[in-house]
């Protein structure tokens, strides 16, 4: 019998890992980096 396909929420995943890189690091660096992930993220959402 064929597997069934699995499709893999990309979004999703990017969030969750992007969520835990900033909680793993350093509180000051943290909030620098979310401004930096959010400009990406917008960027990635004009070209899709």
């Amino acid at each position: 019998m064929a597997k069934k396909p699995r499709y893999f929420q990309t979004k999703v995943h990017k969030s969750i890992t992007r969520d835990q890189f900033l909680r793993s690091i350093n509180p000051s660096v943290g909030a620098r980096m979310r401004e930096l992930l959010n400009a990406l993220k917008r960027k990635e959402a004009v070209r899709e």
